[in-house]
């Protein structure tokens, strides 16, 4: 499997609660553009992955452990890797950290599957993706 891909981000205010404390569900929102970064860093195109042309690469499973709160007006650290690839889905996790890399404050995880778009059937993952993927 290739390298962790890393990229700080800023907690948005419009991420957060009143509070300021970043809601539950926006850490998705976060991962997904941590995600598109690092598809754009693998050599493929952002078309390649999101575009839908002919295959879909669809959500099928996620999960997540939320370890420490995220603060609206801080940097932390993202980690993105791929965690398995199989014949038909890819494993993806995702960490975020403190800004020093020190300490964890959230692990997601996120599986999706390749499909034919017309028949929307599994299909083995094209060597393309698979080569940027390892």
């Amino acid at each position: 499997m290739p390298q962790p891909f890393e990229q700080t981000f800023f907690a948005s205010f419009d991420d957060s609660d009143p509070g300021g404390i970043v809601f539950f569900g926006n850490y998705y929102h976060i991962a997904h553009r941590l995600f598109e970064a690092f598809v754009i860093s693998t050599g493929l195109d952002w078309s390649d992955w999101f575009s839908g042309k002919d295959i879909l690469i669809p959500l099928v499973h996620s999960e997540a452990d939320y370890k420490a709160p995220l603060f609206a007006g801080k940097n932390y650290l993202g980690r993105v890797q791929i965690e398995n690839l199989g014949s038909s889905s890819v494993s993806v996790s995702y960490q975020f950290f403190t800004e020093d890399g020190e300490h964890e404050c959230a692990a997601l995880k996120t599986v999706h599957v390749f499909v034919d778009k017309a028949s929307m059937n599994k299909i083995e993952i094209p060597e393309k993706y698979r080569k940027a993927l390892t």
